[in-house]
């Protein structure tokens, strides 16, 4: 058992600084995947897996293709929407879900990042029955949440 009262010495060649100790680096898939995760999480965006040509290149929504640069990304990121929905409601509140995440979790700047509604599905038959859930969103929320550089 180690003595409590042996006084502990850094050893010289480990760095102490983070600076010294490396890097971190994000890749650019581990971005998307953050993305199209926070994309999912907005009510009204659908996970959607086209046929034909769509189902051979791997075109599941919600996609997004991203660029990095030093410490800011841009992204383009494609989504279904179940209809019947408010578009500008829906991408600013997709928009504002991701910036927020992404920032977040990688300390990233969201330089540029454009929500394309590619696809609509129709809700399920046990789905339309119920009546749509409608989605309050203020601009007091968009002020509060923005993120500053």
């Amino acid at each position: 058992m180690a003595d409590p009262s042996a006084e502990v010495v850094p050893d010289e060649g480990v760095p102490t600084s983070a600076g010294e100790r490396g890097s971190l680096v994000i890749k650019d898939r581990a971005i998307e995947r953050i993305a199209a995760a926070a994309a999912l999480s907005v009510p009204g965006v659908v996970r959607h897996s086209g046929g034909g040509l769509r189902r051979l290149t791997g075109g599941d929504l919600p996609r997004a293709d991203v660029s990095t640069g030093g410490r800011a990304v841009s992204v383009n990121l494609y989504v279904a929407v179940q209809w019947p929905y408010d578009a500008a409601m829906l991408t600013r509140r997709v928009h504002d879900t991701v910036e927020r995440r992404l920032h977040e979790l990688t300390g990233l700047r969201v330089h540029e990042l454009n929500v394309l509604v590619v696809e609509t599905a129709v809700a399920e038959d046990g789905a339309a029955d119920e009546a749509p859930q409608s989605v309050e969103y203020l601009e007091s929320n968009l002020v509060a949440a923005r993120i500053e550089p």
